[in-house]
């Protein structure tokens, strides 16, 4: 499997998280078990929410999600970051896939 194939598997697990957990404000993963944006990133590719351990395949799909959306302040400061930040997700998928 390329490089490109595996962050398109691991944004869209990632998304899923989020659709199902997300919620977190913050903090990568509230008392509540849900979690951030990055928390449902870093999920998909540890295992685990709040492991910022460096790998590059989590390096490579945060870069490819952009920090040009500026999607930790989205997350933590829009009114309802759901919809976007799954619509942010959905953004990178597409644009790896037309690559």
């Amino acid at each position: 499997m390329d490089d490109k194939q595996e962050i398109i598997e691991v944004l869209t697990k990632a998304r899923e998280i989020f659709r199902e957990r997300g919620g977190a404000r913050g903090v990568l993963l509230d008392d509540q078990d849900r979690v951030c944006a990055v928390g449902a990133l870093n999920l998909a590719v540890t295992g685990d929410a709040e492991n910022w351990g460096s790998s590059r395949l989590r390096e490579e799909a945060r870069e490819t999600l952009g920090y040009k959306f500026d999607i930790v302040y989205i997350n933590d400061h829009a009114q309802d970051p759901m919809p976007v930040i799954l619509d942010i997700y959905d953004h990178a998928i597409k644009e790896l896939e037309n690559q």
